[in-house]
């Protein structure tokens, strides 16, 4: 499974990121934050050690054709983002904001309904 971060708040990335690795069983991370965060996150990243990826939105939108970057711009822009790294690497995707902090065994939760076949979890 993908665990899909958007973090735009450095001072918030070190203790989510944190905690939703502490409750992964093989899942592989991803942030994605705005170029005016990356060098502050890469150091919260890299401090974690989670294999944790991280995209800069800007960065990701320029690689594109331009007549496909607007579905990857704005809120849902960056969702797009998740689903495509999710694509790529054939996972389940859920997404956290990095103000959030996950309940007991939440990624385990979302491994289940997967597992039922459930595609959409809200």
């Amino acid at each position: 499974m993908l665990v899909v971060i958007l973090s735009s708040k450095p001072e918030l990335l070190k203790e989510c990121l944190s905690s939703y690795s502490k409750q992964s069983s093989g899942d592989s991370f991803l942030v994605i934050n705005p170029e005016r965060v990356r060098a502050e996150n890469k150091k919260i990243i890299e401090g974690i050690k989670c294999g944790c990826t991280q995209v800069c939105e800007e960065e990701f939108v320029a690689s594109l054709p331009k007549e496909f970057a607007f579905l990857f711009t704005g809120f849902g822009g960056l969702r797009n983002i998740g689903l495509y790294h999710a694509l790529k690497q054939g996972e389940d995707a859920v997404f956290f904001d990095d103000d959030t902090l996950p309940l007991n065994n939440c990624l385990e939760r979302y491994r289940v309904l997967f597992g039922e076949g459930k595609e959409i979890i809200c």
